[in-house]
């Protein structure tokens, strides 16, 4: 953990500042294996029980990165009253494939924040691929970092969260 917290300082030092970046594709290493790791520890700190299986943590040291089943978004918080935030929690969804019958799923949610860069994590338990980029309000506020993007990534997206936002960031899909 420390050699990925060394890492990171000088990588996001300007987006918890608020200072616009393009993270390249080892900075976007660096950016995924630090934030999807902090997400992880919201969830053991915050519930008995984690939301995420097991099996994750043991993957992800194994792997230095995080599974398909997740999404890594990256967004940008304009406000000033909550500069550390932290909320986990399950979620649902439903998926549809073709014209079949739309399936409830289960999920699990995470995000933190610090500074201006906010960091969420969504994934789920569904053994094959499934598209979780966003779509509606949150495809404007963030930058998807996971699964990797093939080029450079610009940050801050166009619409930043406010205070209100971030809560609605953090608790809605």
């Amino acid at each position: 953990m420390a050699r990925i917290e060394d890492a990171a300082r000088p990588v996001l030092t300007r987006p918890i500042q608020g200072d616009p970046v393009t993270f390249q594709s080892a900075e976007l290493d660096t950016v995924t294996r630090w934030a999807f790791l902090k997400c992880l520890v919201v969830n053991l700190a915050t519930h008995k029980e984690p939301l995420t299986p097991t099996r994750l943590y043991d993957w992800t040291r194994r792997h230095q990165r995080p599974p398909r089943s997740v999404v890594l978004l990256m967004a940008c918080y304009g406000g000033v009253r909550h500069p550390l935030y932290a909320s986990a929690g399950p979620a649902r969804f439903h998926i549809q494939v073709g014209d079949g019958e739309r399936t409830e799923r289960y999920a699990y949610q995470l995000t933190i924040s610090v500074g201006h860069a906010v960091f969420q994590v969504f994934g789920h338990h569904i053994a094959t691929a499934v598209d979780l980029r966003p779509t509606g309000w949150k495809r404007d506020t963030t930058c998807v970092i996971w699964p990797k993007p093939n080029e450079s990534v610009r940050w801050p997206p166009r619409t930043p969260l406010t205070d209100a936002t971030l809560f609605d960031f953090g608790h809605k899909l």
